[in-house]
């Protein structure tokens, strides 16, 4: 395995432990969002699922880059839903504190 291919696993390894982290991260925040707000838990949900797919396209799949341009989008998203829920508010009248 020559250095570039060693970096490409690398960075791959990398990228899906980060997915798998974002997933079990908000997987564990699903119930009480449901409860709460319930399409806030269902984003929570289709997020973690897109998150886990991400992640194993990176790990199985030669050609990475829809894999890479999905988490990112994603990852862009609950950011900007986080922000969102913690400023201006998000719809129905979800505002967290903090």
């Amino acid at each position: 395995m020559n250095s570039t291919n060693a970096a490409e696993a690398s960075l791959r390894g990398l990228g899906a432990c980060c997915a798998v982290a974002n997933t079990v991260l908000h997987t564990l925040l699903i119930p009480d969002h449901l409860e709460e707000k319930f399409y806030i838990g269902v984003l929570f949900a289709v997020g973690s699922a897109v998150m886990l797919a991400a992640a194993l396209a990176l790990v199985l799949m030669k050609r990475t880059v829809a894999a890479w341009l999905t988490g990112a989008l994603v990852s862009r998203g609950m950011i900007t839903g986080f922000l969102l829920s913690r400023t201006a508010g998000l719809p129905d009248g979800y505002h967290e504190p903090g």
